[in-house]
């Protein structure tokens, strides 16, 4: 039984789907106020007020449960140990005898630095607590044994009969892959590899039978990528009729839930700590940057994009875990027009809020988050008001994993009307403020993606495809330079395409400019660049890494501790985005996968000033498609060429040095993409 649609209907069909920081107000009237007293306890305010000393560490969400008419709170950190409290309410919980967690079971083995947190459920006609288990298992890259904190985190299970005093092992549950045998990190494709399910909120939908977990999925950066983390938020859920084993728990895929939690794909979802309001009869998710989120139906999970709360304190300042409970203080799953919310952090003084709901309207004062209010840590969700970074081949997300060609505000192919100003620094971008100035790209293929910067100083703009108007863009807000404030997918890939932004010259009220800020387009195909599909799997996204020595050519092997293909000593290296040739050439070569036509871009640049510069050439198979050339410090050297290709033609980017016992580290990300636009479509049409 799905919850009725209620108050929040006019806010859905404002906000629903659209990429802009609209409308004016949300619907109801909400009101913020700071309720912090002394006294709060242990597990709420940690640190002592008078000696600065920490009393109970907590740098994640509490656990709660009513048990028989008592409020009960947990923590496990990372071991056998469960703290436990007893209360009435979530204010005045006293400490008990602390639990224990048997950690082992016959099937799974040993389970790793279980953490209780962000939820447990209570099923009173079993007697029975359920709590998902946060667990952090090494990587390659550090964390658990290793050094740094990058983790590939697990959900496993643990049920009590005895009010948490004993913990018993049942298995894991949502993990990133198959829990045994995790996919080795090095292998993911570009400049990040993905780090599981980890911090976790519950909520218990008993009305409908369900029992969901929303989990972080982290995005790290390999070494030496100077790349941001990255995460999103998936969601999965089992049936309380299936008493939350393993095996039984399903993933939220591209609108459905037919990928097992165990291994299976999962989207991005607005959401995060969510509680349900019997006023707005909505879903309510409290998300990081003090915003909320709206859904109709956890079952299609159709959260609306963030709207900023005047006020609001949670996942600001440095916190990162709070507790949402109604006016009790003692319901975790409902409320109705009085919220109160916990915030706390290790080491960190605990705070309280109450928020009151009612009819009226709020005023949109701190503007929805889009890019403006949460930091790019926490950026990476399928909401596309939210900005993403380079393409990620191994994501379940449509839009991170894109295959794309880049074309940046500096490229000739872009079209440019009016007053332009070019910035540098922090990121290259054509600026202009002036009303009717415009950019524009003629393009063919599946999709097209608009990259700008939001800003404090920016104004408006209209987009247009193909000549017709599709929206105008507010981009007031903090700087944010990852943003896709537009895009479209699903073109006809057979017809030529064109994007046009105008700049409108108006701007939000609270803005100090009317700047609109380009960065890039991409444009979807059957494109693939080199650092893009870079990992540490010879052939995959069509790559090969290799040295070559005048007579044969040889596989460099992988080091994952440096992130590049390499010979024992390191004296060839092949990275992401450049090669470095030593005694033999340093070449990187991909095979392509159909015959067609390609288009091969890129340029090779020498990093440092100071050493005699490289030969650099592309060989197809064993005849110069780019003839050798030169290439010195401060003078890069562009190649862009469409040619037909076999399946099974090799391209190899040979890189060899000039005469020195050392030679230059050389930029070299180049880019095909395949330009058959007719073929692309039949192939598109046979999947």
């Amino acid at each position: 039984m799905q919850r009725k649609f209620g108050v929040l209907a006019v806010l859905m069909v404002g906000i629903h789907g659209s990429f802009s920081r609209q409308p004016a107000s949300l619907p109801f009237a909400v009101s913020v106020t700071n309720v912090t007293k002394p006294g709060l306890p242990e597990y709420l305010d940690n640190i002592n007020r008078v000696t600065k000393s920490i009393s109970l560490f907590q740098d994640w969400p509490i656990s709660t449960a009513v048990i028989d008419g008592e409020f009960w709170v947990f923590n496990c950190c990372a071991g056998e140990e469960v703290v436990r409290h007893k209360g009435t309410c979530i204010e005045n919980g006293v400490r008990q005898a602390d639990g224990r967690m048997s950690l082992t079971n016959a099937i799974w083995g040993t389970v790793q630095a279980p953490y209780i947190l962000g939820g447990v459920w209570y099923d009173s006609s079993r007697h029975t607590l359920y709590a998902p288990l946060h667990c952090e298992y090494g990587s390659v890259y550090g964390g658990r044994g290793g050094v740094g904190t990058t983790l590939n985190r697990q959900i496993h299970l643990a049920t009590s009969t005895d009010k948490g005093l004993t913990w018993h092992y049942q298995g894991p549950i949502i993990t990133r892959d198959d829990p045994r045998t995790p996919h080795p990190e090095p292998e993911y494709s570009g400049s990040h590899w993905h780090g599981g399910e980890g911090d976790i909120y519950v909520y218990a939908d008993e009305e409908a039978g369900y029992i969901y977990v929303y989990s972080s999925h982290n995005i790290w950066p390999k070494p030496g990528t100077d790349a941001p983390h990255f995460w999103g938020t998936h969601v999965s859920r089992c049936a309380i009729s299936d008493l939350l084993a393993p095996g039984k728990w399903k993933k939220f895929y591209n609108g459905t839930w037919d990928q097992p939690g165990l291994g299976g794909k999962a989207s991005f979802v607005n959401a995060r700590c969510v509680i349900y309001s019997t006023f707005l009869e909505k879903y309510v998710s409290f998300n990081y940057g003090g915003s909320l989120s709206f859904c109709t139906n956890l079952s299609e999970q159709d959260w609306t994009p963030s709207c900023g709360i005047a006020g609001g304190c949670w996942g600001s300042n440095g916190i990162w875990a709070w507790t949402l409970v109604d006016a009790s203080k003692a319901n975790v799953w409902s409320f109705d027009t009085t919220l109160y919310v916990y915030c706390y952090w290790n080491a960190k003084p605990g705070s309280v809020y109450r928020m009151d709901f009612g009819a009226g309207a709020t005023l949109n004062s701190s503007g929805y988050t889009g890019a403006g209010v949460d930091e790019p840590l926490f950026a990476h969700t399928l909401n596309p008001t939210r900005p993403y970074g380079e393409p990620l081949y191994d994501s379940d997300d449509s839009i991170a994993s894109r295959h794309v060609r880049k074309i940046s505000c500096l490229s000739s192919e872009a079209s440019y009307t009016g007053d332009w100003a070019q910035q540098s620094s922090p990121v290259n971008a054509r600026i202009s403020g002036t009303t009717n100035s415009s950019v524009s790209l003629a393009f063919n293929g599946g999709g097209i993606y608009w990259r700008a910067a939001s800003g404090p100083d920016c104004g408006k703009a209209d987009v247009y495809l193909d000549g017709e108007w599709q929206k105008t863009i507010d981009f007031y807000g903090d700087y944010t330079p990852w943003q896709f404030w537009f895009i479209k997918t699903g073109l006809d890939l057979r017809a030529a395409h064109t994007i046009r932004i105008v700049v409108r010259g108006d701007k939000n009220a609270r803005s100090s400019g009317t700047a609109v800020k380009h960065i890039a387009f991409e444009c979807a195909g059957e494109s693939n660049q080199a650092s893009d599909g870079f990992c540490s799997v010879q052939g995959k996204n069509g790559w090969h890494y290799q040295a070559w020595d005048g007579t044969n050519y040889t596989n460099l092997e992988f080091d994952s501790g440096k992130n590049v293909w390499t010979t024992p000593g390191g004296l060839i290296a092949i990275g992401p985005d450049y090669q470095v040739p030593s005694a033999a050439d340093a070449v990187r070569k991909w095979v392509a996968p159909r015959d067609g036509r390609i288009r091969l871009e890129g340029f090779v640049e020498v990093k440092k000033a100071g050493g005699s510069g490289v030969y650099a050439k592309i060989v197809r198979n064993a005849t110069e498609a780019w003839p050798e050339r030169l290439v010195t410090y401060g003078k890069r050297t562009v190649h862009d060429t469409t040619l037909s290709v076999n399946k099974g033609d090799s391209f190899l980017f040979i890189v060899r040095r000039n005469g020195e016992m050392s030679a230059d580290k050389v930029l070299w990300d180049p880019v095909i993409s395949y330009v058959d636009t007719q073929k692309m479509a039949s192939l598109q049409k046979a999947l």
